[in-house]
């Protein structure tokens, strides 16, 4: 079995466009994606591609939607950004930034893994951020942001019927006038979502409709408008060590009801949601879930170790540390090799 590699950066200047090396990069991600579209499973490969803004430049032209690709659990796809986000929007970083009355990001083939990127949809009547509708896909060390007046906007959607998903070290927000309606949405199937943050979302920062069922590890939820975690009757929610502000949505959880959220993160007013320092009622309160055998974690969004098991998207540790690759830490599906990263 092969690992195809591929390149994307929104500021490549020359090169062939063949996506075979950084110099010879795709300019997008939307034609790396129309481009390359194959049948996995009969080529007997996997596919990576890499991708990054070299100069800082967003990607804005035209939504991406993963499609008409053949995976399996063995010939999978993933999708890996070069730089570290840690918590905060990475104007340096590779970025989707639409404003569009469509989906900005959609997954809709199974086995597809995304590592360090950001989405933004910001139009006035946008729908969703996100939209997942496939079986076994991995969402990782992620930002998922919106400014926009729709009432149904969601950050992240997962829509598959009978699949199964994952998130972690994940971060979702509103800003400026308008923000985000809801964070994350599980409308059917099953997620695992473990140590992310949701912050600023004008209805409920966590929502399973009734045909979902969450299980939540570690999360963050703040500055809800409705609910911290809902769940509609005919839903399903496992929660554990979760922040919550109105009410534990299940066991163990950390009430931060009384925390300002310049007492919880970094730098509230300018959406940094690193953990603050050691008094912050969100650091050192979570559980170890480094061997969890659905979705493990042991790191934060900005690869720093986690060893005191703050709750949320990030793990403090007073200073900078080092970037690992994206580790297939998970059973079952997602235990192929890792693939070429540069």
């Amino acid at each position: 079995m092969a690992t195809v590699t591929r390149y994307v950066d929104t500021d490549v200047s020359a090169g062939t466009g063949s996506g075979n090396s950084w110099a010879n990069a795709y300019s997008s991600m939307s034609s790396w994606e129309s481009t390359e579209e194959t049948d996995l499973i009969g080529d007997g490969d996997t596919h990576v591609l890499n991708i990054r803004a070299s100069s800082g430049t967003a990607e804005t032209a035209a939504a991406v939607t993963i499609s008409n690709w053949i995976t399996d659990a063995t010939h999978f796809i993933q999708i890996i950004g070069a730089d570290v986000l840690d918590s905060e929007w990475n104007t340096s970083a590779y970025r989707l930034v639409l404003s569009t009355s469509l989906t900005a990001f959609t997954i809709l083939e199974d086995y597809t893994e995304v590592y360090n990127l950001q989405f933004e949809n910001s139009a006035g009547t946008s729908r969703r951020v996100c939209d997942v509708n496939a079986d076994e896909v991995l969402i990782d060390k992620c930002i998922f942001r919106a400014d926009n007046t729709y009432s149904s906007t969601v950050g992240l959607r997962f829509i598959g019927a009978s699949t199964t998903c994952y998130m972690r070290n994940t971060l979702m927000y509103g800003y400026g006038t308008n923000g985000m309606q809801d964070g994350l949405l599980i409308d059917n199937g099953k997620a695992f979502v473990h140590n992310c943050t949701i912050e600023n979302v004008k209805r409920n920062a966590y929502a399973i409709s009734s045909d979902g069922e969450g299980d939540y590890k570690n999360n963050v939820a703040y500055n809800a408008g409705t609910l911290d975690y809902q769940v509609t009757s005919g839903g399903t929610i496992t929660a554990v060590y979760c922040a919550h502000v109105d009410g534990d949505p299940g066991t163990n959880g950390i009430d931060i009801s009384a925390d300002a959220g310049t007492d919880l993160f970094e730098d509230y007013a300018n959406n940094v949601y690193k953990v603050k320092d050691t008094g912050s009622s969100i650091y050192n309160v979570g559980t170890d879930i480094s061997a969890d055998g659905n979705l493990a974690v042991t790191e934060d969004m900005g690869g720093d170790s986690r060893s005191q098991w703050d709750v949320g998207c990030d793990e403090f540790v007073g200073a900078a540390g080092g970037r690992p690759l994206p580790a297939r830490a998970l059973s079952g599906p997602f235990s192929g090799p890792l693939g070429g990263v540069i």
